[in-house]
């Protein structure tokens, strides 16, 4: 008999990355069932080439539910992921769950996820992401909170973080509620830079979505060698810190940016240079937060100016 219950749609956003898609939709096929629901995956390629097509139709044959593929001309992370909203509407999906195309996830992800939902009621529901890192992986590497080794070098204790308050579409379910009846959208101002998503869920929460958050839904993710460069790592954080001014200044005016970012990024110019300098003889973890200092008082500054670095021009992986 043919299962009618609600459809929960797996999004998945990909540019030139067909081998790590590939690996992704292998781990979809052994998702587990969700009871009284139908699960889909879709794929929307941000390659007018359509280069994920081979991969999308190689796993047809053993997905165990129906993949729909849709290329999305328009260069950028927001209108791909825009077309995952439309294409999740046009589909009548209740639910949606994105994840990254060099991502990959355990059986039970969804499963998780869906019963944090439903014990909460969130209109959203996130988790982890940490690194899926070689054997030869540096030293610093592990220095950070994504690592899987983290907690087991450096103890419980320093892996505490604030509380999340956003989720993020590397790892998080929504109800259609979010992009169908509240209307929100990924904002395209923010082009080839990073930062969209979580401009989306500041916006959807605004107009009254609730999140709630679940450790039990962790997925990992690939970490090609380009990304394991300190010089990756140090530009990241400028690209952060950029974007988080960015995003101020579309919310909130770029006077309103200057007036609470610029004192702020005067100590890291001190203080980043100061850790550096004791960093060879306190360990990684001290290189990293020179770095961050550094980088994040660099960063405030390029966006001040309007200089936001295209995080996503750049493919890393294949």
């Amino acid at each position: 008999m043919e299962n009618l219950g609600e459809l929960l749609l797996v999004g998945i956003c990909t540019f030139r990355r067909p081998n790590m898609l590939a690996h992704l939709l292998e781990a979809c096929s052994k998702l587990e069932p969700l009871p009284g629901l139908r699960l889909g995956i879709l794929i929307v390629d941000n390659d007018a080439a359509g280069s994920a097509l081979p991969a999308v139709e190689a796993a047809r044959s053993t997905m165990p539910m129906p993949i729909h593929y849709a290329v999305e001309t328009r260069r950028g992370i927001a209108n791909a992921r825009n077309r995952v909203l439309e294409e999740a509407l046009s589909l009548s999906a209740s639910f949606l769950a994105f994840i990254d195309d060099d991502e990959y996830m355990q059986p039970d992800w969804l499963l998780a996820l869906y019963r944090k939902m439903q014990e909460t009621g969130a209109d959203a529901v996130g988790s982890d992401v940490f690194w899926d890192l070689p054997p030869d992986a540096p030293a610093w590497a592990h220095a950070l909170p994504t690592s899987q080794k983290y907690e087991e070098l450096y103890g419980r204790k320093a892996k505490k973080r604030k509380p999340r308050i956003y989720p993020s579409t590397n790892n998080v379910l929504m109800k259609a509620r979010i992009f169908g009846e509240l209307g929100i959208r990924f904002d395209l101002s923010y082009g080839l830079a990073a930062g969209e998503d979580l401009d989306f869920f500041i916006r959807a929460k605004a107009a009254g979505a609730t999140y709630a958050f679940t450790p039990d839904a962790a997925i990992l993710e690939h970490v090609p060698p380009s990304r394991l460069t300190l010089r990756w790592r140090f530009s990241r954080w400028i690209n952060f810190s950029s974007v988080n001014v960015k995003m101020h200044a579309l919310q909130s005016g770029r006077s309103s940016a200057w007036h609470h970012y610029f004192f702020r990024a005067i100590p890291g110019f001190i203080t980043g240079p100061a850790i550096l300098a004791v960093a060879p003889f306190a360990g990684p973890q001290t290189l990293l937060r020179g770095l961050k200092h550094l980088g994040g008082s660099i960063g405030v500054m390029k966006g001040l100016f309007g200089q936001v670095a295209d995080e996503y021009r750049t493919t890393h992986g294949s």
